[in-house]
């Protein structure tokens, strides 16, 4: 898609809705008869992707008696395995994480990708209160401050990924990222 391509060489804010429908071969009109503006159309271009990890609702659940932590680390696989495979996720988070100058003009997508990194932490967040509970881990932070870090340092692993050119697998980086903070306060 012209927008995506647009989107990723040049960020949110630069490319003008002119130049996008030019690169796709309509007229601006064309893209206004679809979209409402610039936003609407980046908006498009990430509904075109299916995140279902992302979303706190769809987020795989435990089969069974699965304890939390095997759970968690299952769904941070899975995650990562998602983002690794898929070159339009990574084009999109890219840009996302990258290439956008946060302004009002956005504000409605910054909002929508706080909602979700809330869900995401929310749901890291009762994995490891759930580990907790049973006896699994034993934290020396509260388990929202634990789900936070974590969040943040699974955001930071993906963004380093995707602005590096290395051949290591993401789903490796993931791995190691939640094994090295968690493994010491395992049970």
């Amino acid at each position: 898609m012209a927008a995506a391509a647009a989107f990723a060489q040049e960020g949110f804010n630069r490319p003008s809705l002119a130049r996008i429908a030019s690169t796709a071969g309509v007229t601006r009109g064309a893209v206004y008869v679809h979209f409402r503006g610039k936003r609407d159309l980046f908006n498009a271009v990430g509904d075109l992707m299916d995140w279902p990890l992302l979303s706190e609702q769809k987020l795989p659940t435990a089969a069974g008696e699965e304890r939390p932590l095997v759970e968690l680390r299952r769904t941070v696989q899975a995650l990562m395995g998602d983002i690794q495979e898929n070159a339009a996720k990574r084009c999109v988070l890219d840009i996302v994480l990258h290439k956008i100058e946060w302004t009002e003009e956005n504000a409605e997508l910054l909002d929508s990708l706080n909602r979700t990194n809330d869900g995401v932490t929310r749901r890291i967040g009762r994995l490891l209160s759930d580990a907790v509970r049973r006896g699994d881990l034993c934290l020396p932070i509260s388990t929202e401050e634990a789900s936070v870090t974590l969040q943040a340092a699974l955001l930071g692993v993906v963004s380093s990924y995707l602005r590096s050119s290395t051949t290591e697998a993401l789903v490796s980086r993931g791995n190691w990222l939640v094994n090295s903070l968690l493994a010491r306060h395992e049970s």
